[in-house]
């Protein structure tokens, strides 16, 4: 498995799973090593992935970061700079977990979590979004507002009302 950076997509499936071939899906790997020899048995390497993976995404969680599509909604940062690493890394996967059906959400909420790439709004976009930095936040109560920055040299300043469904911010106005 390889990292990107703190805040980034990790994605199993296309980094591999780190393992023999046949452990992340539980079945056995064929070695053809002989026994006793020094190479770990399946069941090892199966056992050392899955210890690897569970540190990955402790460590994905941790952070705020997007894990395979997934987004730690904890806080209203982590869903703001979810919207910045899609930018960064070309993934619009991510982004309709943004919203929920339940907030009411006005038009450039909407415009981000229906983006998906090749579409030609966010291919202009995410050059502006790879640029994000939060300025600040304020919480109070269920609603934040998340102050940032963004654009190609990162001077527009925007906010984005976030409201927050039962343990889970979602993006409500920009």
């Amino acid at each position: 498995m390889r990292t990107v950076s703190m805040l980034c997509f990790v994605c199993l499936a296309a980094c591999g799973s780190g393992g023999e071939p046949g452990a992340a899906s539980g079945q056995p790997a064929k070695s053809g090593a002989p026994s006793g020899s020094a190479r770990p048995s399946a069941t090892a390497t199966a056992t050392a992935t899955a210890t690897a993976t569970a540190a990955a995404t402790a460590s994905a969680a941790s952070s705020g970061s997007v894990l395979s599509g997934a987004v730690d909604q904890t806080k209203p940062e982590n869903v703001v700079n979810a919207i910045f690493e899609a930018g960064k890394n070309d993934d619009t996967s991510a982004l309709a977990s943004l919203c929920d059906d339940t907030v009411s959400k006005d038009g450039d909420v909407k415009m981000i979590c229906g983006f998906t790439k090749g579409d030609k709004k966010w291919e202009s976009a995410k050059a502006d979004m790879m640029t994000g930095k939060i300025v600040s936040t304020k919480v109070e109560g269920d609603t934040a507002k998340v102050d940032f920055t963004f654009g190609k040299d990162g001077s527009k300043k925007e906010t984005l009302e976030l409201k927050k469904i039962g343990e889970k911010w979602f993006l409500a106005k920009m």
